[in-house]
């Protein structure tokens, strides 16, 4: 592989990781209305039950209802919640990845302040990595 092979195959992975995460912000959107919309049922059921409960007899029928309503979507509402943060951890994670290949890149095409490929030591399998020092040399 050539050089140009790698950078342009470096480039290819970042292309497709910013879709990756274009895709991901999607994705958290619709987790996040779907978080507010079941936390808006839930107040609502809530409130209703509050209403029914402060009767001097409520009815046993309809307070169960509410009661199960208001379970569910509590429990919805914490589930779209924790997809919300998952995606936001995946595109933390996604944006750190891109953000390095693309340093990479800038490296391999000499970019200013870098030296191009004099500046990359290689390790042949005669002479392997031994220490982190040796990678961060």
């Amino acid at each position: 592989m050539t050089g140009r092979d790698a950078i342009a195959a470096i480039a290819d992975e970042a292309a497709a990781l910013e879709r990756e995460l274009a895709e991901i912000d999607l994705l958290i959107g619709q987790a996040q209305t779907e978080a507010a919309r079941h936390e808006g049922k839930r107040v609502q059921a809530s409130d209703k039950l509050t209403t029914l409960g402060s009767r001097p007899e409520p009815p046993g029928a309809e307070l169960l209802e509410l009661s199960n309503q208001v379970l569910t979507l509590t429990k919805r509402a914490a589930m779209m919640e924790a997809q919300v943060d998952v995606l936001e951890g995946k595109r933390k994670a996604l944006t750190r990845f891109r953000d390095s290949l693309v340093r990479h890149a800038d490296v391999l095409k000499g970019e200013p302040g870098s030296d191009g490929f004099d500046e990359l030591e290689t390790h042949s399998p005669a002479s392997p990595i031994d220490t982190l020092e040796d990678v961060a040399d």
